[in-house]
């Protein structure tokens, strides 16, 4: 595993954001393109499982369409051969992908709501956890890779009758 000594670029990049209001005209595209829906979308609540390439980029286009209430799942951490495909960067390596997603959407919208876990949600007592959050969310969005973990959170959705 990829660990960063004290002093890395990464964390003297961190160190120096600062989180600023964001005018609603950064988003003025985005309304005119799909008028109502925009708002309806800002109230959703949508749970991803899975940020790697697709799951990261899918989070990124969603805030940037006006979803603000996000739950997030993956145990990873990003890797270098992981750079070239996902949204994180040489700076980020190392880091958990759910805390590097987070990052991201609250970069482009501070006023997100967003619950980072970075646990498996088909094994073990998570599981539980896991329905109950689906049960509370309006969309679910699998992009694991992975046959078996797709499969059982579609058999979880299609029991809740959640779009997934």
């Amino acid at each position: 595993m990829y660990s960063k000594p004290e002093n890395s670029p990464t964390r003297l990049f961190f160190n120096k954001v600062k989180i600023v209001s964001i005018p609603e005209t950064n988003f003025i595209r985005a309304k005119d393109f799909l008028k109502d829906t925009f708002n309806e979308l800002g109230a959703y609540q949508v749970t991803l499982v899975g940020l790697g390439s697709i799951g990261s980029k899918i989070a990124i286009d969603l805030v940037k369409s006006g979803v603000k209430n996000f739950v997030l799942y993956d145990y990873d951490r990003l890797e270098p051969e992981n750079v070239c495909r996902h949204i994180g960067n040489n700076l980020e390596l190392g880091l958990k992908k759910v805390t590097i997603v987070r990052n991201h959407l609250y970069y482009i919208n501070p006023n997100c709501s967003i619950e980072p876990i970075s646990e498996n949600p088909v094994d073990g007592d998570n599981i539980v956890k896991f329905r109950n959050r689906v049960r509370n969310s309006d969309l679910v969005i699998v992009s694991t890779g992975n046959y078996e973990s797709e499969m059982f959170v579609n058999e979880i959705t299609t029991r809740q009758r959640k779009p997934a």
